[in-house]
């Protein structure tokens, strides 16, 4: 059965598999792309023809080379602070941000080892729909959450910070939702390999395009609200602001010092790696561009949401009963058991 669906899929311009699940033109039988072998993984239990199929192919070493590389990344950040995620996390009392610091942390690493490598794996069938449809979503949710606490704690839950997330939030889901339901009435004949671009109807790539612009604008209005409380900081204290006072250390809070910082690093990744989204599927005109993209969208949400709770407990220590820096005035910050 697997052989026959096999090759039945050798590349001819415009013969799909299934809806929306488009083959791009090439000579190389090999180069089955993961939307074409996961239905032969749901039409059939032996999967070991297709196991070898996939391993023998060339789209295994082009999937697997950005995966691999955003592994590695996320392995690297886990050692690098194994340090303090035990003395500021592991030991301290479970609370909401800590229970979203290690969803940040290790499901990223889950979705990048099995959801992005489970193609040959027999229960790929069963754990796709659940984590990759769902879990996902709850990832990308995950990160947004930690920027949205982060920032009201920075502002003291004051209204005026707090009011962007009700609405950002509705807007976003409203979106995932329309997404979700939205019918994808795919071009079968789009020119070029099938394994780098997923086709996507007019209204689909819309839905696509606002959420991913949602979340770089979550990013955005992080980094904004941050450098403002930056600048109330110094103006409150009464500097003249120059370069020497920006560089004593006991001129701003350590704490708002690593705030900034780790806002600046998630809206350069957030807003580089979903700005080349972007231009890719635009400039492809009906295709979205996946495969590549991924594994490092999971490696940025794990680095930069853990990064956000585990840099200000460690500045706070790990009790949670402080509430604002000792010799510090006018910078309040709430602790990480909200």
């Amino acid at each position: 059965m697997v052989e026959k669906l096999l090759r039945r899929s050798q590349f001819r311009g415009g013969d799909h598999i299934g809806e929306g699940e488009v083959l791009g033109r090439s000579s190389d039988r090999r180069a089955l792309s993961l939307n074409q072998i996961s239905p032969l993984l749901r039409r059939t239990k032996d999967t070991s023809k297709v196991h070898s199929y996939y391993k023998s192919g060339d789209l295994g070493l082009t999937l697997f080379t950005p995966t691999a590389a955003a592994l590695v990344f996320i392995v690297y950040d886990i050692c690098a602070n194994l340090d303090d995620e035990l003395k500021y996390i592991w030991s301290s009392k479970w609370t909401f941000p800590k229970a979203l610091y290690l969803f940040n942390r290790y499901y990223g690493l889950f979705l990048v080892t099995i959801c992005e490598e489970s193609v040959m794996l027999a229960f790929r069938e069963q754990v796709e729909p659940t984590v990759e449809s769902v879990g996902s979503k709850l990832y990308k949710a995950a990160a947004d959450i930690s920027c949205i606490i982060r920032v009201s704690a920075l502002y003291n839950n004051k209204p005026k910070a707090d009011f962007i997330f009700p609405l950002y939030g509705s807007v976003r889901w409203a979106n995932l939702v329309g997404r979700d339901t939205s019918p994808n009435e795919a071009k079968t004949n789009l020119a070029g390999c099938g394994i780098y671009f997923v086709s996507l109807s007019g209204e689909l790539k819309r839905h696509f395009i606002a959420a991913w612009v949602l979340a770089v604008s979550n990013a955005a209005h992080f980094l904004v609200l941050s450098l403002a409380k930056l600048w109330m900081s110094a103006k409150d204290m009464d500097l003249s602001i120059t370069y020497t006072d920006w560089s004593d250390p006991s001129c701003v809070s350590p704490l708002l010092v690593a705030i900034v910082r780790n806002g600046v690093f998630e809206f350069v990744q957030l807003t580089g790696i979903q700005a080349l989204c972007l231009f890719l599927s635009l400039y492809r005109g009906n295709g979205f561009f996946f495969p590549l993209v991924w594994p490092w969208m999971f490696a940025m949400y794990s680095y930069t949401g853990c990064r956000l709770i585990l840099n200000c407990e460690a500045c706070w220590g790990p009790d949670p009963l402080i509430l604002e820096p000792p010799k510090r005035k006018k910078i309040v910050y709430l602790p990480c058991s909200l």
